[in-house]
């Protein structure tokens, strides 16, 4: 199961982090019903507006037994990042990337911390057209931004599982995450399959900072346009993107997951 990816605003914006990642490959039950929450991703929002429109990604849930927590939207000049299953990326200004709690968040279960994934946003740079940083991924941090180049999303996790093979043969199986060329799962794809992937940063100049910008494998959103940024995608529970001007809208994170087999 994975939790909500976080939303990214414009104006120089870090990427939103990926919903928090939880693989539980076995759990006794007493026989009862369980609801299943699948949590939405956090809003696109102008900057400055992410804590209040909503940016942050929404918890995905098992009962009161399992908790994803949403991704940590990503901060701007005037606004902080924010912690999430995986962290939001910086803005401008030099902020830096904020934590994933999903290993460490004390608010939700053991279970929930011992068996999750979730990292870093990665850090803004100290300049007034940014860029920003990566927002964390459930398999690796969210790349640090620097002069000439925005910071890209931290890649999705591809081996939560055990190892690779294994991980690919879920996803594979369950028509999840994304390919290598962060491409959305479908029942031909081949080669290595991740899910929840940091959104890349942006930047008021892509001319002069135009290294970087990609998604985090596993659904993360890539850097947007100059009113726009672009949204995670649906069902990775990937982090949202900022945009290519110093105003416009951040991307949406992408809705969470929750799988459940049972006998």
């Amino acid at each position: 199961m994975i939790g909500g990816g976080g939303g990214s605003a414009g104006d120089n914006s870090g990427g939103g982090g990926a919903g928090g990642l939880i693989w539980r490959h076995s759990l006794n039950l007493s026989a009862s019903t369980y609801a299943i929450v699948v949590g939405n991703g956090g809003n696109g929002t102008g900057a400055g507006s992410q804590a209040s429109g909503g940016a942050q990604g929404n918890n995905s849930t098992f009962g009161s037994l399992l908790t994803a927590l949403g991704g940590g939207f990503g901060g701007d000049s005037s606004q902080q990042p924010s912690e999430g299953g995986s962290g939001g990326g910086g803005g401008r200004y030099g902020n830096s990337g904020e934590d994933g709690t999903q290993t460490s968040n004390a608010t939700i279960s053991a279970d929930s911390r011992t068996y999750g994934f979730g990292f870093d946003g990665g850090n803004g740079n100290g300049g007034s057209e940014g860029p920003g940083g990566g927002g964390g991924g459930t398999g690796a941090v969210g790349s640090n931004a620097s002069s000439g180049t925005v910071g890209n999303g931290g890649v999705g996790n591809s081996t939560f599982v055990g190892n690779a093979t294994s991980t690919t043969a879920f996803l594979l199986g369950t028509v999840s995450g994304t390919n290598s060329s962060n491409s959305a799962t479908t029942g031909s794809s081949s080669g290595t399959l991740y899910i929840g992937g940091g959104g890349s940063g942006g930047t008021q100049n892509r001319g002069s900072h135009s290294g970087g910008g990609s998604g985090g494998l596993g659904g993360g959103a890539s850097i947007g346009g100059s009113s726009n940024g672009n949204n995670g995608m649906t069902n990775t529970g990937s982090g949202g993107s900022s945009t290519t001007s110093g105003t416009g809208t951040g991307g949406s994170g992408g809705s969470g997951l929750v799988i459940v087999r049972y006998s």
